[in-house]
């Protein structure tokens, strides 16, 4: 791991690795026992010798399905563990990388709503305030006594997007959580999501249409089977990504 010498420097990986277990589904319980004392099979998911990001970053990570986009995105917010080498960042990441990712099914949605804000130190006021400006975000003010588990998948997103991006976040991690919805909430998230990704110090994006953050990003990962192929400039970036799935 680097020293972290660079004043502007908000996130470094060094030789990561992240491997998981794998292994055919036993047809019998006789292949079950046979088996069972067999070494655990393990795939390699994820591979990143070194990378690192700086403050004004915007970074826009692209890639087909199954090749790692969200993986990197859950190891860089401390979700998954590596199962070698280190992630540094400066600040712990905002992220909001699926529909409802952090929120507790059994609660409401204002409950969910509390939680989330406690365990960010706040005062009982912060948490009042930035609540209602949440609920009036999500369109769920008449329903903040609705449990989570109700809600359809659009409304999960709107609200783990909206109680993430309540605070000015310091490192941004966005993955596809705003795929759908009525034309007027997609219109004013999209404007809430590019002010968010602007006042950042460093943002990421994982995307299928990396076309809309062409002059947001300045950036582009391309992760291709775990490993990172490209990282440079926006519009390089992206033309390698479509030549090579061409």
């Amino acid at each position: 791991m680097g020293l972290h010498v660079e004043e502007n420097l908000t996130v470094e990986i060094s030789n990561v690795e992240l491997s998981v277990s794998v292994g055919s589904r036993p047809s019998s319980l006789k292949s079950l026992l046979v088996n069972r004392k067999h070494p655990t099979v393990r795939k390699l998911i994820l591979n990143v010798p070194h990378f690192i990001a700086r403050e004004g970053d915007r970074i826009c990570v692209i890639g087909k399905n199954g090749n790692g986009k969200t993986t990197f995105m859950k190891v860089l917010a401390g979700i998954f563990t590596p199962t070698r080498g280190q992630v540094w960042t400066r600040s712990k990441p905002t992220a909001v990388l699926a529909a409802g990712i952090g929120m507790e099914d059994e609660l409401t949605v204002e409950e969910n709503i509390d939680v989330s804000l406690l365990l960010r130190n706040l005062t009982s006021g912060q948490i009042r305030e930035l609540k209602r400006g949440i609920l009036e975000f999500c369109e769920l003010t008449t329903d903040a006594n609705k449990q989570f588990k109700h809600l359809s998948t659009g409304y999960r997103s709107r609200l783990a997007f909206a109680t993430a991006i309540c605070e000015t976040p310091r490192i941004l991690l966005l993955d596809e959580v705003l795929g759908g919805g009525d034309e007027f909430f997609m219109k004013k998230a999209n404007s809430k999501l590019h002010e968010t990704i602007a006042v950042s110090q460093t943002a990421f994006i994982a995307t299928h249409g990396p076309d809309e953050f062409d002059g947001v990003c300045n950036r582009v990962l391309v992760i291709e089977e775990g490993r990172i192929t490209f990282d440079g400039e926006f519009s390089k970036g992206v033309d390698f990504y479509r030549k090579s799935n061409s």
